[in-house]
């Protein structure tokens, strides 16, 4: 099994490579704002997770999301509690 783990401080858009996120996105992110049809990153906790939207195919360890406690998603896992 050649599984990729990435770890990041916050988050990671969705449908987007890690290597084509802002450092802002991978330190500020916890979820994902809907707008005009558009995806955008959000800091605010009261959106929808990013981890909830993270298809892979690595699998991400965060932060940065204390507000939500642990985070299991399949492909994502939220340190903070």
């Amino acid at each position: 099994n050649n599984a990729t783990v990435l770890v990041v401080h916050a988050g990671l858009m969705p449908d987007t490579k890690p290597e084509d996120n802002s450092l802002t996105t991978l330190t500020t992110m916890r979820s994902v704002l809907s707008c005009n049809g558009f995806s955008k990153p959000s800091a605010k906790a009261g959106e929808t997770p990013w981890a909830a939207l993270w298809n892979g195919p690595e699998t991400v360890v965060f932060g940065h999301d204390a507000a939500r406690g642990l985070q299991i998603h399949p492909k994502a896992f939220g340190l903070d509690s």
